[in-house]
């Protein structure tokens, strides 16, 4: 779980590291749905739409500067 405060009883998320470069395997496909795993160990499910076209299973993405890459 990420790092959080309280502020007015509700919990603000503190994404230190938010605009880092982050690394990830696609886990499985399931319809429009990508599950994805990055290299911290962090579960993410992704719309297919937002990702790049060739997506597949055991596939390598770069989450960067709010953009996706195939590697």
């Amino acid at each position: 779980m990420l790092p959080y405060c309280r502020r007015n009883n509700r919990r603000i998320f503190i994404l230190e590291d938010a605009m880092e470069p982050t690394y990830y395997t696609v886990l499985s496909i399931n319809g429009d749905y990508a599950y994805l795993r990055s290299d911290s160990g962090v579960d993410n499910q992704v719309a297919m739409f937002l990702l790049p076209e060739g997506v597949d299973v055991d596939r390598r993405l770069l989450w960067e500067n709010f953009e996706w890459t195939l590697l």
